[in-house]
């Protein structure tokens, strides 16, 4: 896959995702992305967007 911002290389990895619900945090471990390897932007698959939402 290649990065939307730099277009570099993004490679499987795993991240933490946190999502600000108003009065509360929600923190999802271990989230499967891509990241990439020059600027560590992290992109999602739908499925896994999908899934946090």
């Amino acid at each position: 896959m290649v990065c939307m911002e730099c277009g570099a290389k993004a490679e499987k990895g795993y991240t933490t995702n946190v999502t600000d619900l108003g009065n509360c945090l929600l923190i999802a471990r271990n989230v499967p992305c891509y990241k990439c390897t020059k600027c560590n932007e992290v992109i999602y698959t739908g499925d896994v967007i999908k899934r946090l939402e």
